[in-house]
């Protein structure tokens, strides 16, 4: 995937962030917003980026902000630590940025209350488990740049019927398994691995 992940502490609370390629530092600062941890982080061109740390506390509609103030300074919000939102049985929809690449592993898994997912405009990639035993998801808006889904990543959702769009060349393992109430699933002929 686009991102790793390894384990990172502050205040004796453990999050599993992502490893991003180019990154010079791990997480800086963080600050608490609507009750979502978010994290600021430096890359190698010395620039400074935000991601999203910890979300299992959030109740309702996730609309995932494009910029994040920490110490008076906006940043952009790029992309997810590990496991950041699952087994958060609050969380209703949720509608990505323009900014997030990626869906981290096991993001949302577990939400066994997440209805409906926008995935943004940018979003290339969702891995291993990003959406699985989300066990109420129906509804979901497809990005334009999403171009594989990992192992498991829808397993276990809602979904009914599937029209997987032509931006997606690799559907790996059980992606869409054990979707008890999935009867038709379209995959285009640009899907070159499944």
């Amino acid at each position: 995937g686009i991102y790793n992940s390894e384990t990172y502490f502050i205040n004796n609370i453990t999050y599993g962030v992502p490893v991003i390629w180019g990154c010079k530092t791990g997480i800086t600062e963080t600050t608490v917003i609507d009750d979502v941890r978010y994290g600021l982080y430096q890359l190698n061109d010395e620039s400074y980026k935000v991601m999203v740390m910890d979300g299992k506390s959030f109740v309702g509609d996730y609309n995932m902000p494009s910029t994040v103030e920490i110490d008076g300074n906006n940043y952009s919000v790029d992309c997810f630590a590990y496991r950041a939102f699952s087994n958060n049985n609050s969380l209703v929809s949720v509608t990505l940025n323009n900014n997030v690449k990626s869906v981290s592993h096991y993001c949302f898994e577990y939400c066994r209350n997440l209805v409906s997912v926008n995935l943004g405009t940018s979003l290339e990639l969702i891995e291993d488990g990003g959406f699985q035993h989300c066990k109420k998801l129906v509804n979901l808006v497809w990005s334009p740049s999403l171009r594989a889904i990992d192992s498991w990543g829808f397993m276990d959702t809602a979904f009914t019927s599937i029209v997987i769009p032509s931006s997606i060349t690799s559907i790996n393992y059980a992606a869409f398994g054990s979707c008890d109430y999935l009867t038709k699933i379209y995959i285009p002929s640009t899907v070159l691995w499944i």
